[in-house]
């Protein structure tokens, strides 16, 4: 973390910047120069998942020790936070009610999910291709002439109907995988003996008590996707077939929001979420079936995690052609760089 005790950050107004969703919710407290003065983390926000009350109570916790941390930082008590960006899938009137508790929050600007991934790579048009627990593709450009930003999607139905491609159909593909090997139907996978003994179980059978005994059985699910990704790393062909399909899964989205917007964009392909850091076979397939349609797209993976798109656009406000806003956030930012499992 960056060291914003000097004399010249406690008179200067802070900003806030919060990503949630199924899994987490990340905050992230900072000074106008952009130096972090304090942290955040909890479990995620999303209520269809997760009981409300539960919810409140994390988020109460974690903001109370926020502002602790950056009073002892700042040295000085947080009253005021000039603006507030945020994504979030659930959650967001608890978190404001509970900032609103300790401080004045002068402006708040929530952006989508699509937007704060592009962002997060710093750039302003482009296509995302976000496959965290779940899964959709945006199309994101600015209209030559309004200078109005675009945004299409495609996917995003939730496990039961859709999510092809992310961390949810990944795991259950791999319990299917299991399932396949033990009945003879499909070649042996390393998957098998280690989701055997990741849930304790004797018999494979056993999976379905496991499943349908849990409150939060998606979240389950998803969860074997750490596997499939140990075993995609290591060699296990069955593993990095399954990733690979949900890379071409990812393909279809993305190529189907772009037909449906004229068939050309500008700006990289941004591969965002946590899927893609399992196994990097997962993006060489998308990129595969993107370039057989569009042969000059730039596919790659997103500069930093979601929640630094918040801090981007936030500074494109409050740093208005400043073109030393990506190397601050660069310095200031590195240990929210996108990672991918090798």
């Amino acid at each position: 973390m960056s060291n914003a005790s000097d004399q010249s950050t406690q008179n200067t107004p802070v900003y806030l910047a919060a990503d949630a969703g199924g899994t987490k919710l990340q905050l992230i407290l900072y000074t106008h120069d952009l130096q972090i003065v304090a942290l955040g983390t909890t479990g995620g926000t999303n209520t269809t998942f997760k009981n409300a009350e539960v919810i409140e109570a994390e988020i109460e916790e974690t903001v109370a020790a926020l502002f602790a941390e950056a009073e002892q930082n700042l040295g000085r008590p947080i009253t005021e936070i000039e603006r507030f960006h945020c994504s979030m899938v659930g959650g967001a009137d608890i978190l404001s009610a509970a900032l609103g508790r300790r401080a004045i929050v002068k402006q708040t600007c929530g952006h989508g999910e699509g937007e704060v991934a592009l962002a997060a790579s710093c750039v302003d048009e482009g296509i995302v291709a976000q496959a965290g627990t779940g899964s959709d593709a945006f199309f994101i450009q600015i209209d030559p002439i309004t200078r109005k930003t675009v945004q299409r999607i495609v996917g995003g139905w939730g496990s039961l109907l859709g999510d092809e491609g992310s961390g949810y159909q990944i795991g259950l593909k791999s319990i299917i995988a299991c399932i396949y090997a033990k009945d003879g139907r499909g070649p042996f996978t390393e998957l098998y003996p280690l989701l055997m003994k990741e849930w304790d179980m004797k018999d494979l059978w056993d999976s379905i008590n496991i499943i349908q005994g849990d409150k939060d059985s998606r979240k389950r699910i998803a969860n074997v996707a750490k596997l499939t990704s140990f075993c995609a790393r290591n060699g296990d062909a069955v593993a990095q077939r399954i990733y690979r399909e949900a890379g071409r899964d990812l393909a279809l989205q993305v190529n189907t929001v772009i037909a449906q917007n004229g068939g050309t964009f500008r700006g990289p392909v941004v591969a965002s979420g946590g899927a893609w850091k399992g196994y990097s076979g997962m993006l060489d397939a998308m990129r595969e079936e993107i370039c057989r349609v569009h042969p000059d797209a730039l596919v790659q993976y997103t500069a930093y995690e979601p929640i630094i798109g918040s801090v981007y656009l936030c500074a494109k406000e409050t740093h208005p052609n400043d073109p030393t806003v990506r190397a601050k956030i660069e310095e200031n930012f590195a240990a929210y760089r996108y990672k991918v499992a090798q």
